[in-house]
């Protein structure tokens, strides 16, 4: 929806510029037509084609004639209308959501290449991009991976360092799997776990997500990895610590364990997965103990209970969240397709949907493609990869049956296949099958998907790690087949994905895309056992000079599962992988000339791009220095210009610290971030070259309120000193002397008669610098019993006082007595009462220092210099 909103905004501001026509003119009357008219855009599209084609000789510019102009420009903004008409109906876009606010304008440009001939052969197989026609934005977060602890520390091994680093996921997903519910971040041992786990319960060090065993990775091995790699983080809590542990409330005691996870992680992570999988009988919690449960929880989960309980989990991680000054974003579990053989199943994300629908940020799937432990040929793999779109539109059909709701964002946070028996998983027949998810995850619009995994085994190849793990003769962490379809795919596919259609074959899958430099990125998948030769041809769209391409293919051992990769002929001397210069081994070149024709071996995929003509005329971006901000400022608007008199499109480098909506600026946090301006061009203008322009925010300041004390007795219930920050972040406090007064759980626990200071807190957060601290005196004296109390009034002065003080009650029968205390609750002077008026040498008192006259249940503080 953001993008076609964009789309349509950017081109009615184009149509109703100053010196660019009289479109503007037809504006008010296009809401006026019928509904009807609005039907048949395709139709329309292609008269606005046509109309763009009948150029006058003399004008040189490829204009549109004058009299068509205006009724060209009406077809156009009317398609726009259609198209956020269909967003607005909640059926055709806007699964990405908030994952959109990651997205981010792609340039390439190929400067060497391998000279290579186009194919002479007759192309039986014809693909049609049309460049015209967006399908949507990519999200980088699509191409996401899992890690795991068993897989070693990876941040401190260099191999496995550089190689995530070029496969650049974007965002790395731990700790699981199903190793999330029984994952406790916090613990290095079985000794320093939570206590209110079963006693028989049984971890090994892995799940203890402290320990530093030399074979697992820890979560701050996991942060680590992210630094080294540029890649933000994707975590899924313990849920099913909510099932099993057996404290008086366990749910809340697990959803505050995942909070504290969120303070920890301090806004190095946006997307948080509550559990994993839960609905399945192969996870922790999926039976419990009832006998050792103490909130009444079922022995078998169900989707209801789990939506309840997510409501516990969002409502404590988002007050973590806000107290670290960060924003996050929370998933809870959904089933991918409907089953009739398990009633937990079948009725899962009906229950979960109603409870938490509205509540959850994004919704979790999975999916493994092939049929389960099954020995599954390449032809069932390599059609599988529909299955996403199916997926996409059980949840969303979902969401509006169960809960009433529209789509939301999707996420396949683990995929993979289960095809066992002949060496799959590690062949280049998967590398194609991840080529084909990638390409369906982006069609059908879902914000992430993450791989599953970067480690796992060896198991005879029948193993879904993308590195080598086990494997005779090759060293751990070496790429399989697998990675470098990944990677190329990445590579050459822009920031867009466009529209794209297959004639001759149905074997050939096609997906396209646009770089908002101008090329063209488009990937082919030959799932034929036998050659297919390819005509590329395109719609609203030139070409340039050349065209690039990387073409994979497999070797000939293993039978049909080769675990070699060739690219462009070159792959490595070890028995599994893929060319070791995959990073710097360059594209063939081609001339675009007599046509994009490519021949595609059995069993291929070839990564094209092409470049865009440079006939256009060029354009620059004026776009000025960003002033300094401080978090809390008012959103405020960019403003650029291109020389073109196109409109200019911004994009932010980090949400942390601003997030863009309809071309303003809200700040989210402290620290700095690029705003990036660029227009992509048009018929006319080429693109421009981007602008960059750093934005700097500096933290807010705060400050703390906190009153005087009174006095205490002890046996004083404790009791909260409401003190406030301005920020509206909680206040912490301490205690100067813990025989007077502890803190417990934020309120004041006294503990004996004396002095104490309390001091008040606000250390800050991403947001926030923190402020100043604030102490107040606490005077605690003994709670001295009195044969009768009653309400008494009294002034005392002066105060401080120095050789004397007064006591004064209204009059004499007011006067029940009084006693005054010194700091430490000692008895030092007792009077009987019966007078109005009593004044007393400070000498009796013992010397300065800090006394309290109780009468009745009143008592004032007095100080003696």
């Amino acid at each position: 929806m953001v993008l076609r909103e964009q789309y349509c905004r950017d081109e009615a501001s184009v149509l109703t510029q100053p010196g660019r026509g009289q479109e503007a003119a037809v504006l008010p009357g296009l809401l006026k037509l019928p509904t009807a008219f609005l039907r048949g855009i395709r139709f329309r599209q292609g008269l606005f084609s046509v109309f763009c084609s009948l150029t006058p000789p003399q004008s040189g510019r490829g204009m549109c004639l004058p009299e068509f102009r205006r009724y060209a420009a009406a077809i156009m903004v009317l398609s726009i209308m259609e198209l956020a008409a269909l967003d607005a109906t909640g059926q055709s876009a806007g699964m990405p959501g908030f994952f959109l606010e990651g997205w981010q304008p792609k340039t390439i440009e190929m400067t060497a290449f391998d000279t290579v001939a186009s194919t002479t052969l007759t192309p039986t197989v014809t693909v049609t991009v049309d460049a015209g026609q967006v399908v949507t934005r990519v999200v980088p977060n699509v191409y996401g991976h899992n890690a795991a602890a068993w897989g070693g520390k990876l941040d401190l091994n260099t191999t496995a360092v550089k190689h995530i680093t070029q496969l650049n996921p974007h965002v790395i997903r731990w700790p699981g799997g199903s190793m999330s519910n029984d994952y406790f971040w916090g613990a290095t041992s079985k000794e320093t776990r939570p206590k209110d786990l079963p006693a028989t319960y049984e971890f090994k060090d892995l799940q203890y997500g402290r320990n530093n065993s030399s074979w697992t990775m820890s979560v701050d091995n996991y942060y680590s990895l992210l630094s080294k790699t540029g890649a933000s983080g994707n975590i899924s809590v313990n849920y099913s610590y909510a099932r099993i542990g057996t404290s008086e409330d366990p749910v809340r005691a697990a959803a505050r364990y995942a909070a504290d996870w969120v303070r920890y992680d301090k806004g190095r992570t946006l997307v948080w997965e509550i559990g994993n999988e839960n609905f399945g009988s192969w996870e922790v919690g999926y039976q419990i103990d009832t006998n050792l449960n103490k909130d009444g929880q079922p022995k078998t989960i169900n989707g209801d209970l789990y939506g309840r309980h997510c409501k516990v989990f969002i409502e404590e991680m988002r007050k973590a969240a806000n107290e670290v000054g960060v924003d996050i974003k929370i998933g809870v579990v959904a089933m991918d397709s409907h089953v009739t053989w398990n009633t937990v199943q079948q009725n899962w994300n009906s229950q979960m949907m109603k409870q938490v629908g509205s509540l959850a940020d994004f919704f979790i799937v999975h999916s493994y493609y092939t049929p389960y432990n099954e020995n599954s040929s390449v032809s069932t793999i390599l059609n599988s990869g529909g299955k996403a779109k199916d997926i996409a539109q059980y949840v969303t059909t979902g969401l509006k049956s169960h809960a009433g709701l529209n789509p939301r964002p999707l996420a396949m946070t683990e995929w993979n296949i289960f095809a066992t028996g002949s060496g799959q998983g590690v062949s280049y027949i998967n590398g194609m099958h991840a080529a084909l998810v990638l390409g369906e995850l982006i069609k059908n619009k879902y914000g992430q998907g993450n791989r599953w995994d970067f480690v796992n085994g060896w198991d005879n190849g029948n193993n879904h790690g993308l590195f080598a793990d086990g494997e005779t003769g090759i060293a751990r962490y070496t790429p399989r087949a697998p990675f470098h379809y990944m990677y190329y795919f990445q590579k050459f596919f822009g920031d867009k994905m466009i529209a794209s259609a297959v004639t001759g074959s149905s074997d050939v899958v096609s997906y396209a895309s646009a770089f908002s430099s101008g090329e063209k990125g488009i990937v082919l998948v030959n799932r034929a056992a036998s050659e297919r030769v390819v005509a590329l041809n395109f719609s609203h769209f030139k070409p340039g000079e050349r065209y690039y391409y990387y073409l994979l293919t497999g070797g000939t051992d293993n039978g049909d599962f080769s675990r070699k990769v060739f690219v462009n002929g070159k792959t490595t001397l070890l028995a599994g992988g893929g060319p070791e210069d995959y990073a710097t081994l360059i594209p063939y070149g081609t001339e675009t000339a007599g046509g994009i024709r490519l021949a595609l071996p059995k069993y291929s995929v070839a990564y094209i791009l092409v470049e865009g003509s440079k006939d256009g005329q060029a354009q620059e971006i004026h776009f000025g220095a960003l002033s300094a901000k401080t978090y809390g400022d008012a959103d405020f608007d960019l403003t650029a210009t291109a020389t073109s008199g196109l409109p200019v499109q911004f994009a932010v480098t980090d949400t942390r610290v601003a997030r863009l909506t309809d071309g303003k600026i809200t700040l989210t946090g402290a620290g700095s971030c690029d705003i990036i301006a660029f227009q992509e061009g048009d018929s006319l203008y080429l693109p421009a070259k981007q602008v960059v322009q750093r934005l700097t925010v500096a933290k807010a300041t705060q400050t703390v309120d906190f009153p005087e004390q009174e006095p205490k007795l002890t046996g004083t219930p404790d009791f909260d000193p409401e003190a406030t920050a301005s920020s509206g972040l909680p206040v912490t406090y301490t205690s100067s002397n813990a025989a007077v007064a502890i803190i417990v759980e934020g309120k004041v626990r006294i503990t004996g008669a004396g002095t104490t200071m309390i001091t008040a807190r606000q250390n800050g957060n991403a947001r926030f610098s923190a402020a100043t601290p604030i102490t107040r005196e606490l005077v605690v004296s003994l709670n001295t019993a009195v044969p009768t109390l009653r309400e008494t009034v009294f002034e005392l002065f002066p105060n401080p006082a120095s050789e004397q003080m007064t006591i004064r009650f209204p009059d004499a029968g007011n006067n029940p007595g009084f006693t005054i205390y010194d700091a430490v609750g000692s008895i030092v002077l007792q009077h009987p009462g019966r007078e109005s008026t009593v004044t007393l040498p400070t000498a009796l008192l013992g010397g300065p220092g800090i006394y309290i006259v109780k009468s009745g249940i009143s008592a004032k503080r007095v100080t003696v210099m």
